[in-house]
């Protein structure tokens, strides 16, 4: 009898490593096929931040220019409101 259970105990450690060796492989092969997604996004996404960065220092710039032109008109008109005050 105590053969015969060492006999299924082996088999069944037999098994497991088969499984697991199954497991593996087709972890391995996931990580593969990720892998490859990631550097194909990874890709499209340099592009996609140069030109990002490109038109957000356009805007930076326009905005800079505007903002400058504001504060002088303010100025401007509060100016005008003292002014008014005072005649």
């Amino acid at each position: 009898e105590k053969e015969q259970e060492e006999g299924q105990g082996e088999e069944q450690q037999k098994e497991q490593k088969q499984v697991q060796e199954q497991k593996q492989e087709e972890e391995q092969k996931r990580r593969r096929r990720r892998t490859r997604r990631r550097t194909k996004t990874r890709k499209r996404t340099r592009t996609n931040t140069k030109t990002r960065r490109r038109k957000e220092e356009e805007e930076q710039q326009e905005q800079a220019t505007r903002t400058t032109t504001k504060r002088r008109t303010r100025r401007r008109k509060t100016k005008t409101r003292r002014a008014r005050k005072q005649v």
